[in-house]
């Protein structure tokens, strides 16, 4: 609770600093999953939703701050959105490994970015 106090009282509000939060918010949606009696397909559902939303806001912002004009950049994003929907298809894993992978592809897409 002092983390969160302490940086938003910040005065230096980098976009970097969120990165810190990521491990807390895992830990705590993994013990509210643990709990909730939640079928795979609804984590899978509610993941795929998640990281659709944080993708395309990371690439607006993206498109809007840094106009990106290196090819080389173009086609490292068109594979990782690739992977992203080569796991989505795969028919041989499960929903949760499905939503393991794509949150994972997501986060490094997020990333990259």
């Amino acid at each position: 609770m002092t983390i969160a106090i302490v940086l938003t009282f910040s005065g230096f509000k980098l976009p970097h600093y969120i990165n810190i939060i990521f491990p807390a918010t895992a830990v705590m949606t993994a013990s509210w999953i643990v709990v909730t009696p939640l079928k795979p397909r609804t984590i899978f559902i509610i993941q795929v939703v998640v990281c659709l939303l944080m993708l395309l806001l990371v690439a607006m912002l993206n498109a809007w701050a840094f106009p990106v004009k290196n090819f080389l950049l173009i086609l490292s994003v068109v594979l990782l959105l690739r992977s992203c929907f080569l796991f989505l298809r795969n028919q041989r894993l499960s929903y949760v490994q499905k939503a393991l992978c794509v949150s994972v592809t997501s986060m490094v897409l997020s990333f990259f970015y």
